[in-house]
């Protein structure tokens, strides 16, 4: 008996979360446009840190911050958006566990003590588990059944795609990236066949543009749209179902403009059945007599050959008897069984009796022949 459990991950939309696996980011600006904005971001900075110098008293960073809101332009601590490129766990240490400390201190309910001190001990680890309750991540277990008080990719792209909201002003606004969502599966294994429930999020970001996501399921059964129309600036979410007839590993989609979130299905039991392939036709049956028409007439003198194939793919190869170019056809696959009528037209121009000579079938062993005499 397998165990089901479900699975819980999510994407969104700003340019801090795009290292990460599980969040995915479309920006709605160009890079010629970010280097625009990043310019004249600088060139106010560079103003302000002017105006500073005359200043007594008070901390450059909080003169910067009082002033950037008068001109206009938005602050960020940096320490919000810690960059984790590896599992953080009880014993860790580095810089990349002070910026956590840091971002955890920002909430004192989840980390009161607020010590940054770069070392995971207990307090970080407690702090971690209620960060991770407070988000849905994982409420139970230890580190090593559950990553429960342990940073590891669920955990960090969730961290990741709360620093990106915060940095970028929340998800009122819609004028960061365009798409953004999450999907939540429940079980993510089981025995064939496995029904799911597959609830999908999207607009986390709050865009204002519209888009159409679409989810599918990678079993080769047809996927399902979820438009959100422009103007609609709110998340939308919507449960589906869906049953997995056979064993395999499968990959749930949520994508939108170009732009993917996964999520895998481990399914217990037989692998579908290989598909039949197509039909071939026989080689030599099924196949209509050759007829030309007319087949005695004055010079010059156009004939028609008529002749039946048994499928409109089926190989063939006609001489006119005169030394003119063959007609041919080659053999092909995937069309289905079913008399296809063919007709050639070929002018004489020189009198004489003539043998038209009809190939056809795989080895293009089904022979047929008509005679032709062309008169004075």
């Amino acid at each position: 008996m397998h165990t089901h459990t479900s699975l819980f991950i999510r994407y969104a939309g700003l340019a801090a979360a795009a290292s990460l696996v599980f969040p995915f980011v479309a920006s709605a600006a160009t890079a010629a446009e970010l280097q625009a904005q990043a310019e004249a971001l600088l060139a106010q900075v560079t103003a302000l840190q002017a105006q500073l110098v005359s200043r007594q008293g008070g901390g450059a960073s909080q003169g910067v911050s009082g002033l950037a809101q008068q001109a206009g332009v938005k602050v960020v601590d940096s320490s919000a958006c810690p960059k984790i490129g590896r599992s953080l766990k009880r014993g860790s240490s580095g810089d990349d566990v002070l910026r956590l400390q840091q971002f955890l201190a920002r909430d004192p309910s989840v980390y009161p003590e607020g010590q940054t001190t770069g070392y995971y001990g207990a307090l970080t680890e407690a702090a971690v588990r209620r960060w991770q309750v407070k988000f849905n991540i994982v409420s139970s277990g230890s580190p090593e059944t559950t990553g429960y008080g342990v940073v590891g990719p669920r955990t960090a792209a969730a961290i990741s795609l709360q620093c990106s909201l915060y940095a970028g002003g929340g998800a009122g606004g819609g004028s960061g990236a365009p798409v953004g969502g999450y999907v939540q599966v429940s079980p993510i294994s089981g025995n064939a066949p496995l029904p799911v429930n597959v609830q999908a999020t999207v607009n986390t970001t709050g865009s204002c543009a519209g888009a159409v996501y679409t989810l599918s399921w990678g079993d080769g059964s047809g996927g399902v749209s979820i438009p959100v129309p422009a103007g609609h600036c709110a998340q939308l979410s919507q449960t589906f179902a869906h049953t997995y007839q056979y064993g395999g590993v499968f990959q749930i989609a949520l994508s939108a403009l170009g732009h993917t979130t996964t999520a895998t299905i481990t399914v217990y039991g037989p692998s579908a059945p290989p598909q039949t392939p197509p039909s071939q036709p026989p080689a030599s049956s099924s196949y209509g007599p050759l007829s030309v028409a007319p087949s005695v007439g004055g010079n010059p003198l156009a004939v028609t050959a008529s002749f039946d194939l048994p499928t409109a793919c089926t190989g063939y190869s006609l001489s006119w008897g005169d030394g003119t170019p063959e007609a041919t056809q080659q053999h092909g696959t995937g069309c289905a069984a079913g008399i296809a009528p063919s007709s050639l037209s070929h002018q004489y121009a020189v009198s004489g009796s003539y043998d038209i000579t009809l190939r056809r079938g795989v080895a293009l062993d089904k022979i047929d022949t008509a005679a032709v005499t062309i008169n004075n």
